[in-house]
C-alpha cells in the first residue's frame, strides 16, 4: 500500500471544507431567493416581509421562506416597564398571521392590514358613521367625547350620532 503524506491528507481535507464552504447557506436553500447569504456565517439576511431584521413577527424562518405580517401596537400585552406598554406585535395581537401569504386574518371584532382597528358593530346599522376616536375628537357634533380631551394611540373606531 502507498504511503500517503501527512501534508498531503491536511491539503484534501482543506479542500474539502473549503468546497462545503462555498456552497453557503446550502442547507438554507439559498436563502429562498428572498435575501441574501453571508457566507461567514452561513445565515441569510432576508429581505423585509420575508424575516428581516426590521420585521416585527413571532417567527421568522431562517431560510426565507415564510411572509411576515404587518404590525401595530398591541392591544394587550405584558408591560416591560411602568410607561412602556403596547409594543408593536404582529397583527396587533388580535390576529394570526398567513405566512404564505403576509396577511393578518383577524379575530372576531378587528380589521385592517394589521388588525389595528375595532369593527363597528353591524356597521353603525346605517344610523351613523364608524370613525377613529381621535377624527371623531375633532368634530364638534359628535356625542360624547369632550373638545378639551386629547386622544392619542391605538386606533380605535367607535360609531357616534350627528346631532
Amino acid at each position: 500500500m502507498a504511503m500517503i503524506s501527512s501534508a498531503f491528507v491536511v491539503i484534501v481535507v482543506l479542500c474539502l471544507l473549503g468546497d462545503v464552504h462555498s456552497q453557503t447557506c446550502s442547507s438554507l436553500s439559498a436563502c429562498s431567493g428572498h435575501g441574501t447569504c453571508n457566507p461567514t456565517t452561513d445565515q441569510c439576511s432576508c429581505d423585509p416581509g420575508w424575516g428581516a431584521s426590521t420585521d416585527v413577527a413571532y417567527y421568522k424562518a431562517p431560510d426565507c421562506s415564510l411572509r411576515t405580517c404587518q404590525s401595530g401596537r398591541a392591544w394587550a400585552d405584558v408591560p416591560t416597564a411602568s410607561n412602556s406598554a403596547h409594543k408593536l406585535a404582529e397583527c396587533s395581537n388580535k390576529g394570526t398571521c398567513d405566512r404564505t401569504a403576509g396577511v393578518c386574518n383577524c379575530y372576531p371584532g378587528f380589521e385592517g392590514g394589521a388588525c389595528e382597528r375595532m369593527k363597528c358593530p353591524n356597521d353603525c346599522s346605517g344610523h351613523g358613521q364608524c370613525l377613529p376616536v381621535k377624527q371623531m375628537a375633532t368634530l364638534s357634533n359628535a356625542l360624547p367625547l369632550s373638545p378639551t380631551t386629547t386622544y392619542t394611540g391605538l386606533e380605535v373606531r367607535f360609531h357616534h350620532y350627528l346631532l
